[in-house]
């Protein structure tokens, strides 16, 4: 998956295809508030994919809901998508978020995680939302850890 806005292309679409091997849904961010892809998606190695649609153009929701399995999709609240949770980090059965209501704590649940939230009010930034600085990163696998989520996508 990748993010695309004003000056991306098709080239280089293509090209990206050809250095990962796979396919590559391009995603129109149009929210932003959102304006890198890991602040409105995040892949699980189980195949599950934490996303916030609102965020994306009607074109790439369309896109992420023909590559993804519904039993798969995990769908983000606003606050929760606000509060950073797709930036979350990946360790095994869990997931490290800052923050996580009730309804995603139990669909991450579901899905086999054990999820850990962040103390993120030190470092607020507008409206109380957590700043850049208390970033979790991208998923973090170790290298036997199982096969990309992205793998699962069909």
């Amino acid at each position: 998956m990748s993010a695309t806005g004003g000056v991306a292309n098709a080239t280089r679409r293509c090209s990206s295809r050809s250095i990962v091997g796979c396919r590559v849904l391009p995603l129109l961010l149009v929210d932003e508030r959102f304006f890198h892809l890991d602040k409105a998606l995040c892949p699980l190695s189980s195949g599950h994919v934490m996303v916030y649609m609102d965020a994306f153009s009607p074109h790439a929701q369309t896109l992420l809901r023909r590559a993804i399995e519904p039993e798969f999709l995990i769908e983000l609240e606003l606050e929760d998508a606000l509060a950073m949770a797709p930036n979350a980090v990946e360790v095994g059965d869990a997931v490290v978020m800052h923050s996580a209501g009730r309804r995603l704590q139990d669909r991450l649940h579901d899905a086999g995680y054990r999820v850990f939230c962040t103390d993120s009010t030190s470092s607020s930034g507008p409206a109380g939302r957590p700043s850049a600085s208390p970033c979790c990163s991208t998923t973090a696998l170790s290298p036997t850890s199982p096969p990309s989520p992205l793998n699962r996508i069909r």
